[in-house]
């Protein structure tokens, strides 16, 4: 019996067929577990900006970043790290300043913390949070804070919007957070002081530069990510034709010739971060980054603080009244002058108590309508002449910057006797055969 082999020509084809199938199906599995990477790297992404969420909800304030550079078993590994002045050294990866923003009124430009996501201080305050019953268990783990490519996961916070984290102390099986000193503080939702931009180095907010923190990936080469064992994948410098390093420009990366576009979210030179189409293309428009931004939803002026009390968000002027566009003042409360039969006046009314921190009114000499309360019941003639009390008179209230007055003489008493010039009158001493000395005290 004749039997018949392959020819050299029929097992190369075989062969070549065989490699066709190959190559398209590791094509097509490489690509799958390059989808499946995003997808974890997504998911990570959204748990750590829920996390986050969910410590704001709590605190009014976000937490610190971390630094990336600590190795396991350093006692600050994966702990939110903060600064008590903004003027410190900063503790983390970089701290970048915004010129010229200070939404805070502190008297320093504001500044950006970039690390790592806290995943130490987040796994402790959802445990703690998961054991007193106060919120639903959130699968948070240390691999959370790792992209699929095994690297930490980035994050910037505006540094107006971050405290020091809580700690918690541990009695047997009781867990108690201790909230920082400053977390009784509201953190204005409108402080965001982090810019996103597109590859055009157009805003991608509304208003813009206005995020509260950005978590993100440094993509499958790793430009500027660590490890969790705290190195540093691949540096995010620029080297000259001699091999040292150039300082990558402040704004937008893709105004310089021969620079990926993704390096302006690892050059931690700025508030600025950039959101684009994934391209892997070996080209200067490269970019696997994957980001996700932490807004404002409080879209309410006013909001509620951790004590029950009521505050405003606005960071400017606010302005009370009709006819009245721009408050002139930090609170400008404006009457109706045209109002008939008789103008409305701008009140402010307290049932019992009203408090200002540097006086109700200026004591400047330009303000001479404005009511020193010094001179209440004095002898002394206060700055205009409607602001006294007439004779036989004294004031007892205040009312639209005017002294409310009224005689305080016993019955056949004309004349309210005097105080020497600078002491004010706290009562009248009336003698058994009719007559009255003044009982005055020197102001303090």
């Amino acid at each position: 019996m004749n039997s018949k082999g392959f020819t050299v020509i029929e097992l190369a084809f075989v062969i070549m067929v065989s490699g066709l199938l190959m190559i398209t199906a590791f094509t097509i599995y490489n690509s799958y577990q390059k989808q499946g990477d995003i997808r974890t790297t997504i998911d990570n992404l959204r748990l750590n900006e829920q996390a986050l969420a969910r410590f704001y909800s709590s605190y009014n304030f976000y937490p610190c970043p971390a630094d990336p550079a600590l190795p396991p078993g350093d006692p600050l590994y994966g702990v939110a790290q903060c600064r008590v002045l903004p003027t410190d050294p900063c503790l983390v990866q970089e701290c970048p300043i915004k010129t010229g923003s200070d939404v805070d009124n502190d008297g320093n430009d504001d500044a950006v913390l970039v690390g790592i996501v806290p995943f130490v201080t987040l796994y402790d305050f959802i445990k703690v949070q998961t054991n007193a019953g106060s919120r639903s268990k959130m699968p948070y783990y240390a691999t959370t804070s790792l992209d699929a490519f095994k690297n930490r996961i980035a994050y910037a916070v505006s540094e107006t919007m971050a405290d020091e984290a809580p700690t918690y102390s541990v009695v047997g099986s009781v867990i108690t957070p201790v909230i920082a000193p400053n977390g009784v503080v509201p953190k204005n939702p409108k402080w965001g002081i982090i810019e996103i931009n597109d590859a055009n180095g157009n805003s991608m907010l509304e208003p813009p530069g206005s995020a509260h923190f950005v978590v993100f990936s440094l993509g499958d080469n790793g430009f500027g990510a660590h490890t969790a064992t705290g190195d540093l994948v691949e540096s995010c410098e620029m080297l000259d034709a001699f091999g040292n390093p150039i300082a990558l420009p402040g704004f937008n990366n893709t105004s310089l010739a021969g620079m990926r576009l993704e390096r302006e979210n690892c050059d931690n030179s700025d508030e600025v971060f950039v959101q684009e189409i994934r391209s892997i293309a070996d080209t200067n428009s490269y970019f696997d980054d994957i980001l996700i931004i932490g807004m404002s939803q409080i879209n309410n002026i006013w909001t509620t603080n951790t004590t029950g009390g009521l505050y405003n968000t606005n960071a400017g002027n606010i302005a009370v009244g009709p006819n009245l566009t721009d408050g002139s003042q930090a609170l400008h409360v404006n009457g109706d002058p045209a109002a008939t039969p008789a103008p409305i006046p701008g009140n402010i009314r307290a049932e019992t108590q009203m408090q200002a921190q540097n006086g109700f009114c200026s004591k400047d000499t330009a303000d001479p309508g404005c009511l020193d309360p010094r001179f209440i019941a004095t002898s002394g003639v206060l700055p205009t002449a409607d602001q006294n009390c007439p004779a036989g008179e004294v004031a007892y209230a205040i009312e639209n910057n005017r002294l409310l007055c009224k005689s305080i003489l016993p019955p056949g008493l004309m004349d309210l006797p005097t105080c020497p010039t600078g002491e004010f009158l706290r009562g009248i001493n009336i003698r058994v055969d009719g007559s009255f000395t003044a009982i005055c005290n020197v102001p303090p």
